[in-house]
């Protein structure tokens, strides 16, 4: 039976309406204002974001205003008096202002207004009457008052806990010279600290104390009188030795970004840089500052001997060489280490404004070099407490760069962020949230309509980023971003998009849906819950083999899998040869007779009937092409099916599958290929298809020819109870990456032997499994508990391509016990080989010991999933608890033994349902879809 249905629904639109728009009128919810805003940041312990006006409005009391992330309403913060400087009731110069430059010190807002450019002021709302502090006429390097502000940092910009103390709250101003440049001549770094004063009286209060940074003298007295002790910033511009190299450089461009790294105690400073014309002369386009007592002394971000021609990123020689940095920011892994995150490189075109660069940085405070740049070829330290055994105390890089080879360049795959992958255009904003690095682009031009994009490392075996994952979509939006913000406590982003004639008055956070979509209404519908729902989702990016790689045709898909049901819908397509989330009226084709007769060019297919109900559940989906034919394959308790003709023939790999499935035709049909029962996972390796099911792994090669005459060639590569599969009663996970497969167990890790190459052995007996140990693991008293789940992270994004150096993750859970260990390997080859050293536990240490888990997850769990900003366990209904989807605490490190004490819910399932599968990221549109018996529900 062939049914066609039309939905005149936009898909795309669907799933970003799950993104709640914050509101400044609850009456009025199309819009967030009626004017144009910016994003100041986010309090992250409240989760409480801040936006400001960009235009003066007369008597808008939300010039500056703050929303809290359980809330879809912005608070005012600047309603007509306040309490100025001290005095009740007095007019508020905030009130209806035009913001220029703004920050947050801590859960403050600190601002720069269109009409006073050199004053800063400082809004303080924790009391019932609002409070404003302003600091005015900040004066420049030559103590006169400064045309404009730059740029705003503070000290205090982001942090994990709450900020209750008054004090160390410092405010960086980076303040023109009276041309409005930056380039000397009385440019420099303003200091000013916010805090608490006691009058001669007795009588404490708050207020600005303006520093002279180049001595650190305080503009007040201990008696908070104020004193006229010549004020000024610190001078920063041409000739600033931590600039230039040889001499003072041509040009310093005015503009300016700043970062403070609280736990360096740093504070980075990026500017744009000409060097002079001598062959010798060179520039540095990044120069970081300590702050002790308000003075503030400038360092190099590494020596002049470390610069020998215009390649390294920050700085560089020759005459005429330009080194820019747009933006910067810092970064701790996992394993410790700290890197430095900027924006830009050598030269000064448009596409600098693309790229995205990490260094490591010297973190020992002893050091004169501490926050400058490592030397890249340096091991990490790790430090242990006294004692035997010594505990883990942290890990870090203490060898200063000093020559060239000390540094990477954009060549080096250590260094670029976003790995071997463009971004689509220009970068607007900038986030660094554990080991992700998250960018928004507002103007795409080339292959990716813009939006939120994200990378993590990769890493060594001694905990050094060795490379970075290829930019991917996330947030679950193809609009143009001019700003945003990350949630590391619920996974969401509250953004800023660009639309008609240029508006930016409308602020969107994403969130997971409630079951109401319609796409999550069709899903529901094809998949009831009494039927089990949504067995599995599997996503196949527009990138996969075999599909269309041709502009204008391309495609991206996901798959449903459920009872006897298999549901394919089209996610990704190309506008104006720009490629990004399905946006026109969607239909669905039905089909329930196995086969896809009277098939026409849609968007969603609905199969079911013929071989499928042979399978019973759905499983597995997999697609494979032998460069000839490309096909989809699914695998279920009775079995594998594969959808082809009667020639055996699938789409045309040359052409590849196209926009609303083209390629697939009417005679195509489900043929079944495997008779192997109660399949848990398919994997397809060029033309080679393993399967996995609770007790064995096979291999199947296929082709046009043996689909033809079901000429079909199952080997067997590995068998529970054999004697070399080390008492493992049954499998749960498989891993295949070119000559390597990796085995989730009962009993550990199994890992395909060394020299041998999974794709060619011709019995299971060949492949010499070895027993991978996972030191402490639960549920084993030999170092090999049971392992649920695998989670792998590669330069691609595809498991299948982890031996290029990418992390697997394991999860060690045992039900018996109510507990679950994560495990971390680094995965690598010798010469496209594997061999003794394929797969080795990460650095992560409790004691000095030896090596073991990363961390304890807590209870019992079935998934791992990661996108280096997150940890995401989920469960399915256990000892009467309904199914849950949490995430780690956001700065969990190794050697933590009670780091995941503390969890935090990513998604709560209100209706009754029992079940709840793998987190999956849809690859077109960036958006997290969590499936079950529910159903599925997205956040977008």
């Amino acid at each position: 039976m062939i049914i066609k249905t039309f939905f005149c629904i936009i898909f795309a639109s669907c799933m970003a309406l799950n993104a709640e728009i914050i509101v400044s009128d609850i009456q009025d919810k199309s819009v967030s204002f009626p004017f144009n805003v910016s994003l100041v940041g986010e309090y992250i312990p409240e989760g409480r974001v801040f936006v400001s006006s960009r235009e003066a409005i007369t008597d808008n009391s939300f010039a500056i205003a703050s929303a809290h992330r359980n809330t879809v309403c912005f608070r005012g913060l600047t309603p007509p008096t306040v309490l100025l400087d001290g005095e009740l009731n007095v007019s508020n110069p905030l009130n209806g202002a035009a913001i220029t430059k703004a920050s947050l010190l801590g859960a403050l807002p600190v601002v720069v207004i269109k009409d006073n450019p050199s004053s800063i002021f400082l809004v303080d709302d924790r009391d019932t009457e609002i409070a404003v502090y302003g600091a005015y006429g900040i004066r420049d390097a030559h103590e006169k008052k400064t045309t404009s502000i730059l740029a705003l940092t503070t000290n205090a910009t982001e942090v994990f806990d709450p900020l209750n103390s008054m004090s160390h709250r410092t405010v960086f101003a980076a303040v023109s010279n009276k041309q409005g440049r930056f380039d000397g001549d009385g440019s420099g770094i303003a200091v000013l600290v916010f805090k608490k004063f006691e009058s001669k009286k007795n009588k404490s209060f708050s207020a600005w104390d303006s520093i002279d940074a180049a001595t650190g003298v305080s503009q007040f007295s201990d008696e908070g009188t104020l004193q006229d002790t010549g004020n000024k910033a610190f001078p920063f511009g041409k000739t600033t030795p931590q600039v230039f190299i040889t001499n003072p450089v041509k040009t310093v461009e005015s503009a300016v970004d700043m970062h403070f790294d609280r736990d360096l105690g740093i504070l980075y400073i990026a500017v744009q840089v000409e060097a002079s014309t001598g062959p010798t002369d060179g520039a540095r386009a990044l120069v970081l500052a300590s702050c002790r007592n308000g003075k503030l002394q400038l360092q190099s971000i590494a020596p002049e001997t470390a610069f020998a021609d215009n390649t390294a990123l920050v700085g560089g020689r020759g005459s005429g060489a330009s080194i820019s940095v747009y933006k910067v920011k810092t970064m701790q892994t996992r394993t410790y280490l700290r890197y430095l995150i900027g924006v830009g490189g050598n030269g000064n075109g448009t596409d600098l404004k693309r790229q995205v660069f990490a260094l490591p940085i010297v973190d020992n405070l002893a050091s004169s070099s501490h926050g400058a740049l490592a030397k890249v070829t340096s091991s990490p330290v790790s430090l242990f407490s006294a004692g035997n055994p010594g505990r883990f105390l942290t890990r870090v890089f203490s060898e200063p760069a000093e020559n060239p080879e000390d540094l990477y360049t954009s060549a080096d795959v250590q260094a670029r962020v976003g790995g071997a992958v463009r971004l689509p255009g220009a970068i607007t904003d900038i986030s660094v949230s554990a080991e992700a690095v998250f960018v928004s682009v507002e103007q795409a031009d080339e292959e990716l309509q813009p939006g939120i994009f994200y990378s993590q490392p990769l890493f060594d075996v001694e905990g050094r980023i060795s490379a970075w994952a290829n930019w991917q979509r996330v947030g679950g939006t193809s609009d143009p971003i001019t700003a945003f913000v990350y949630d590391p406590y619920k996974a969401t982003f509250t953004y800023i998009p660009v639309l008609k004639k240029g508006t930016t008055q409308t602020v969107l956070r994403t969130a997971f849906s409630e079951g109401k979509s319609f796409l999550e209404s069709f899903i529901s519908t094809e998949f009831p819950q009494q039927l089990g729902g949504v067995q599995s989702l599997f996503d196949f990016p527009y990138t996969s083999k075999s599909f269309s790689p041709i502009p204008g045709k391309r495609i991206a898909v996901q798959a449903y899998c459920g009872y006897k049901k298999l549901v394919l819908i089209q996610t990704g397509k190309d506008s104006s040869n720009l490629f990004g989330p399905v946006q026109r009226d969607v239909t669905v084709y039905t089909s329930t007779n196995g086969t896809l007769d009277q098939l026409s060019r849609d968007t969603a297919l609905s199969l079911s009937g013929g071989v499928l109900d042979d399978l019973g559940p759905l499983s597995s989906c997999t697609v494979l092409t032998d460069g000839t034919f490309g096909w989809f394959i699914v695998g279920g308790a009775g079995g594998c099916a594969i959808l082809a003709d009667e020639q055996g023939r699938g789409w045309d790999a040359s052409k590849g599958l196209e926009d609303q499935f083209k390629g697939l035709t009417a005679q195509m049909k489900w043929q079944k290929i495997s008779e192997s029962h109660h399949v848990r996972k398919l994997v397809a390796s060029d033309n080679f298809l393993f399967i996995l099911t609770d007790t064995r792994l096979l291999r199947l090669e296929l082709s046009a020819d043996t689909i033809k005459h079901k000429n079909f060639h199952e080997v067997t590569v590995a068998v529970c109870g054999s004697p070399d599969r080390k008492d493992a009663r049954s499998f749960s996970d498989v891993i295949v990456s070119g000559p390597l497969a990796l085995l989730a167990t009962s009993s550990g890790i199994l890992r395909s032997g060394d020299y041998v190459d999974i794709r060619t052995v011709s019995k299971d007996t060949d492949v010499s499994w070895i027993s991978v140990a996972l030191p402490e693991s639960v549920g084993s008293l030999n170092s090999r508990g049971p392992v649920n789940r695998f989670f792998a992270t590669s330069p691609t994004g595809d498991e299948r391509d982890v031996t290029q150096g990418g992390t697997l993750w394991a999860l060690n859970a045992y039900v018996g016990l109510n507990q679950a260990l994560l495990y971390r390997f680094v995965v690598t080859l010798d010469q496209g080989s594997v061999t003794p050293t394929t797969l080795q536990l990460f650095p992560d240490y409790f004691f000095n010991t030896r090596k073991t888990f990363f961390v304890n997850g807590g209870e019992y769990r079935n998934y791992l999933v990661t996108d280096g900003a997150f940890i995401a366990l989920s469960r399915s209904a256990f000892t009467g608890r309904s199914p849950l989807l949490e995430i780690l605490p956001p700065l969990i490190k190794s050697g933590e033994a009670q780091g995941a004490r503390n969890r935090y819910p990513l998604l709560v399932v209100q209706d009754r349902a029992f079940s709840i599968g793998k987190l999956v990221r849809n690859s077109a549109s960036g958006a997290w879809m969590a499936t079950g018996d529910f159903g599925v529900r997205v956040q977008a």
